[in-house]
């Protein structure tokens, strides 16, 4: 007996009943261990794949008919998936994937494998390809505001919504130049704090037009003018403190770091702040319920 497929055998006999339901003239008769071995000897895990991808857009797919207008937020991001044998079985090989990731259904809707995150930004694009974007919100980390794959997804049908950071200098630049000057008062959204595990937590944004960015000094100014034309540029405010004090080195302190997004969402949108304060924070979703699970 192949005792890894033991828990597969297990699941099969509980569901005996609802496989009556489903499975035209199933008999009732528990499955041998010969036959899951045989089932799973002639699955090839690229078809299975394809097969669970395919479905799950089918699902949001579904969703996103049935409530026209409404954006389904999906993140994008890379992980080695851990304990994987990589090629030629090397037991010390990697398998690295960039996934695409709803945290609203708890399905990925694609994969594309790459050798290492170097490669990350070319494998969003590759997975990009294998959707229909219309009506997805697309997050990712700041290695992936590049205007490849802005306008990739614009094209597509979808939004983006993208980090800023060191290596995006002359766009993040222009942000904090437009942060700093006092014609532009944009609009804000505060979230109520939060307690959580000793920390309070209280977390606001500043949204405003990216029409009024500065963007004559970036390298391919004029493609990303038209990229933003009706966007919108995020300052995320992030203020905690332990309530604990005496728990945490007795630190009552109050500390703060500030994140900077830019996204296609138009800025005329009412709910802009609101929708911009939720979006700062949901991208964080595909570690919490994909990688670290």
């Amino acid at each position: 007996m192949n005792l890894s497929n033991r828990p597969l055998e297990l699941f099969i006999q509980r569901k005996l009943e609802w496989l009556k339901k489903v499975v035209p003239d199933f008999l009732g008769v528990p499955i041998s261990h010969d036959t899951i071995d045989r089932l799973l000897r002639y699955c090839r895990f690229e078809d299975m794949q394809g097969f669970l991808l395919a479905f799950s857009n089918e699902i949001i797919r579904g969703f996103i008919y049935s409530n026209p207008g409404q954006l389904v937020y999906v993140a994008a991001d890379g992980q080695a998936i851990s304990s994987a044998i990589g090629e030629g079985n090397d037991e010390h090989a990697k398998v690295y994937h960039v996934t695409l990731y709803s945290k609203q259904f708890r399905l990925s809707i694609a994969q594309s494998k790459v050798r290492d995150k170097e490669n990350e930004q070319k494998a969003l694009r590759d997975a990009l390809m294998t959707v229909d974007c219309t009506n997805l919100l697309i997050s990712g980390d700041a290695m992936h505001t590049q205007v490849e794959t802005t306008l990739l997804i614009l094209e597509r049908g979808g939004h983006f919504f993208f980090a800023l950071k060191g290596n995006q200098s002359g766009l993040l630049d222009a942000v904090q130049i437009a942060y700093g000057s006092k014609r532009f008062r944009g609009k804000r959204a505060q979230e109520e704090t939060e307690l959580v595990s000793g920390r309070e937590t209280n977390r606001r944004v500043h949204v405003l037009p990216a029409s009024k960015l500065d963007l004559s000094k970036l390298k391919r100014s004029d493609e990303w003018a038209k990229i933003l034309a009706n966007g919108t540029v995020v300052k995320a405010v992030r203020e905690w403190r332990y309530a604990n004090a005496a728990g945490k080195a007795k630190d009552a302190s109050v500390h703060e770091d500030i994140a900077y997004f830019i996204t296609s969402l138009p800025y005329d949108n009412k709910n802009i702040a609101k929708l911009c304060l939720q979006y700062s924070r949901d991208h964080w979703g595909i570690e919490t319920c994909l990688h670290w699970c």
